[in-house]
């Protein structure tokens, strides 16, 4: 069994004449099913992403930086004179 080697193979790949072929696309089929499957394309893809959005939970604060808030709004409570309220 023997095996052609590249240089054949592309020798002969480069004598065969390829013409671009021409695809021609009916009215309507472009107007009844391209159009229409590119709409609904684009709606799937906006409504997964509000589902997405929807469907993901709210990032938890860290316990560190939430009591560390509160220490520091407790130290500046009596920096506020009383004309203020």
């Amino acid at each position: 069994m023997g095996h052609a080697s590249y240089t054949e193979v592309f020798s002969s790949l480069s004598s065969l004449s390829l013409s671009p072929t021409e695809i021609s696309c009916d009215t309507a089929i472009r107007d009844w099913v391209l159009i229409p499957l590119s709409i609904v394309m684009v709606l799937i893809g906006v409504l997964r992403y509000f589902v997405y959005k929807l469907m993901r939970s709210p990032p938890t604060p860290d316990a560190k930086i939430v009591k560390e808030g509160a220490r520091n709004l407790k130290a500046g409570a009596n920096f506020i004179p009383h004309k203020s309220f």
